[in-house]
Formats: C-alpha cells, structure tokens, sequence
C-alpha cells in the first residue's frame, strides 16, 4: 500500500476542502444522484442535446442508478463504486469507477466527475478523484484509469487538462468508428479459396494465439501497454472483454481465417438487437500485406448485415493510420473521440 494512502467511507478531506464531505451512494440518493448527472452534463450543448432527443429524464437515471446498485451487490463487484460529494452539506458532485479490462485495475468513466454548475472550481472534482485512487489502493487495486469520450474536440482536451494536473498521463487517443449497413451494399462474392472462415467457441486456445501473436507487433499503443503480447495476459484480457459485453447483454463471438492450413487472423465480436461491436481482431504478422484483414472484416460486415443488424461500431488507436485507413476503406466513419489515461504521478496529486 501507497504511503499517502489513509481513506474511509465518509471523511473530511484537505484543510482546504473541509466543505467537502464524500460517501458511498446508496438507493436513498437516487434522485440527488440524478440531479447531479442530468445538471452537470446539461452544461454541455451537445450532450444537452442528446438528452433531449433520448427524453432522458430524472426518473430514468434514478431508476438506472439502482438497476446498477442493485446488480452490484448481487453480483458482488468490488471494482464498481458510486459516490456523492456534498458541500456544506449540499450533494455537488458525483464520481463512477468500475473494474477495467486489464486484471487490477479500474477505470473511472467517461463525463466523470460531474459537479454542478455552481459548486464548480472549489475542488469538488480533485476530491472526488482523490478519493476514488484513495479507495482503489486500499482496495489493492495496481492501476487507475480514466477513459473519456466525447463527439467535441475541445472537451476532450479539457478532460485531459484536468486530469493530467492530478497526475494522470495520456495513453492513447482513441477514435470510436461507426460502418452503418443499411447504406452499405455487398456483392455476392464470399472469401477466396484460399481463406478459410470458422465460427469457434467462445474464448478458445486458437483466438488467444492469434490474438497474442497478432498484438505482439501492433500500432495500437493499448496492446503494447497491456502487454497483450503475452498468452496469459491476453487470456485473462479476452475472458474479462467476454464477461463484461455478455452483462451488458451482448451475444459475444468469435472467429477465425485460415490459410492454406494456417491460422493468420482472429476476431472477437457482440451483437446486442440491431447493433453488432468488433471488440478485438488482429491479424498474424506473417501474413499481413495480403488484405486479409480487409477481407476478413468485409466478410463480417456482410454477415451481419445478412442477419439484420443495422450499424456494426468499433475501437482503435487514433495514430495507427493504417488501421484508420482500412476501416474507413471499408465504409467505417468517426463518430466517437476518446483518451485513455493512467494514474502515474502521486506528487502532483498531492
């Protein structure tokens, strides 16, 4: 455990911050939970907008809010957190952590922490984050994360800017990429010959290997960070991707290509209704060069598109281009700008 680290449930934080006081959110501060997030994320135009087109109202996240404590506590997850902080006794701000991909370690999510409006710049903020590393290292939790994601460049930037001045440090910026089949026509070509497509079961031997082989040399700086060139960590990887798409009720796949006997690609992907997810694919180093991928992905689109689904989206790393190229070759646009950071430098938070 960090030295700096002495955290409880409920405490008072820094002389500076003694107005602030932080605790676990329970079913009995749903509708403050709800105020918090539904006034926070107004501030911003096009999330204002968004909620309004959705109808989102203060019922609905309420109701959300305990959905999710519910299903925490029947499934007993550690690494999922909601706290409130109140100032002068008054609830202000609001923090969400969750367990991340990579075995040890959470992240905390997209848009948080949210404050309202008038209790911004009192840091109100700051001490929420410092109280969910605080937690994750009592917790015996190695690494924090904070992934965020937004359709405006310039809020990106300033989520970075905030949290790099506690001690965070950027990653990977990421683009969430978008292919909508319903404007997309297929021919009836199928994959050549040579190409062997296969449907296997779950999180097999096969998709590991191909995977951890094909992420060993990879442009995506999330797959050198993670290590995923190791087997064993991309096991331990794929099984968390699997079990958190299947909660949040994906119908989760995989498959493979062969060639000439050999296997050169794999694929990880969901389908939730009308909405299909590639969530990991990677080609063997070996045989790159021969638009496998290129082939392999389209035979998945026209797959999908066979079986109704209507939009297929996906993740990668914003500076490996010539994923980039490919995807957006193959009718994929941006639509999601993300940054993924990790909690590095405690003297700054401090």
């Amino acid at each position: 455990m960090n030295s700096f680290i002495e955290c409880s449930d409920i405490r008072k934080l820094t002389k500076k911050q003694t107005d602030i006081t932080i605790y676990p959110a329970s079913e009995e501060q749903a509708y403050q939970w709800a105020d918090i997030f539904l006034e926070s994320l107004r501030k911003c135009k096009w999330m204002s907008n968004y909620l309004k087109s959705r109808n989102i109202t203060r019922f609905d996240v309420a109701l959300s809010l305990l959905e999710d404590i519910t299903n925490k506590k029947k499934n007993k997850k550690k690494g999922e957190q909601f706290f409130i902080a109140n100032f002068h006794d008054e609830p202000a701000g609001i923090i969400r952590i969750y367990d991340y991909w990579t075995p040890g370690a959470i992240k905390i999510l997209s848009h948080f922490p949210l404050v309202k409006p008038k209790f911004q710049r009192k840091g109100i903020g700051r001490a929420l984050v410092k109280h969910c590393i605080e937690w994750a290292y009592k917790n015996n939790y190695k690494e924090i994360w904070v992934e965020s994601w937004s359709k405006d460049q310039k809020e990106i930037e300033t989520y970075e800017s905030f949290f790099e001045k506690l001690g965070f440090v950027s990653k990977s910026d990421r683009l969430e990429m978008n292919c909508q089949l319903t404007k997309k026509n297929f021919d009836s070509s199928s994959l050549e010959n040579d190409l062997i497509f296969e449907e296997v079961q779950g999180i097999s031997e096969e998709i590991i290997e191909v995977i951890s082989t094909a992420y060993a040399v990879s442009n995506d700086k999330l797959h050198i960070i993670e290590n995923l060139g190791n087997p064993e960590m991309t096991r331990k990887f794929l099984m968390k991707v699997e079990d958190s798409f299947i909660e949040a009720g994906f119908t989760v796949e995989s498959s493979i290509i062969r060639k000439n006997g050999k296997l050169c690609a794999g694929m990880v992907s969901g389908i939730r209704g009308k909405r299909g997810m590639i969530m990991e694919v990677g080609v063997n180093p070996e045989f790159r060069g021969q638009k496998i991928g290129q082939r392999f992905i389209g035979n998945y689109l026209k797959q999908m598109k066979s079986q109704g689904v209507e939009e297929v989206v996906l993740g990668v790393d914003k500076d490996n281009t010539p994923a980039v190229k490919l995807y957006q070759k193959l009718g994929f646009k941006k639509t999601w700008l993300g940054s993924i950071m990790l909690f590095e430098n405690k003297d700054k938070l401090l």
